[in-house]
C-alpha cells in the first residue's frame, strides 16, 4: 500500500490537500487555546495566604449608596472580576467641601447631602516580591478600585490596610 495513491489520497483515506487544511486548523486551534485559556498561577498557589483587613474610602456618596453596603456581603474587583473579600464593617463621615470665602481663603464646610463611605473588607492575601495580592488584584494604599456586588458599584481608594489584627 502506497502512502499517496493515484487519486492523491493519503493511505487511501483522505485527500492530501484536505489533510494539510486539517493540520493548519489544528495548529490554529492549539495556538488559540494556549493564548487565551488562562493557566493556573503556580507561584501564587504555592504562597501562604494570610488574613488582611483593608478599608476603601468612597467619597461623595448618597444615603442610598451607604444603605447598599451590607456587612457580610462579598465584594468583587470590576477590572479583574476577582473576589476581593467580605465586608466586615461600614461607616460614614461627613463629606467636607472647600469653598472660597469673601477674603479669598479656602474654608471647609460639611456637605449637606453627601457623605464619605468607608468599607472595611476582610480577605486572604498573598505577599509576593512585588505586591500584596488578593486574588488577581493588587492592594496598595492610594490605589483606585472599582468595587461591586449585588447592591453596590462604586469607585474608591484603598485608604488603609492591616495584616496584623487581633479579633
Amino acid at each position: 500500500m502506497k502512502i499517496i495513491d493515484k487519486k492523491s489520497k493519503l493511505f487511501g483515506l483522505i485527500n492530501v490537500i484536505d489533510f494539510f487544511v486539517l493540520m493548519i486548523i489544528a495548529v490554529i486551534a492549539l495556538f488559540i487555546f494556549i493564548k487565551f485559556v488562562p493557566s493556573n498561577n503556580t507561584q501564587i498557589d504555592s504562597q501562604v495566604y494570610q488574613q488582611m483587613r483593608y478599608t476603601i474610602k468612597i467619597e461623595e456618596v448618597s444615603k442610598f449608596t451607604i444603605d447598599g453596603a451590607h456587612k457580610g456581603d462579598a465584594v468583587y474587583d470590576y477590572e479583574t472580576g476577582s473576589d476581593i473579600g467580605v465586608i466586615i464593617d461600614v461607616y460614614d463621615e461627613s463629606h467636607m467641601e472647600y469653598v472660597i470665602d469673601n477674603d479669598n481663603n479656602a474654608v471647609a464646610i460639611e456637605s449637606v447631602d453627601k457623605r464619605d463611605l468607608f468599607v472595611v473588607i476582610e480577605a486572604d492575601f498573598v505577599e509576593t516580591d512585588r505586591a500584596y495580592m488578593v486574588e488577581n488584584t493588587i492592594l496598595a494604599v492610594g490605589r483606585k478600585v472599582l468595587v461591586y456586588n449585588k447592591y453596590l458599584f462604586v469607585e474608591g481608594i484603598i485608604y488603609s490596610w492591616d495584616s496584623e489584627f487581633n479579633d
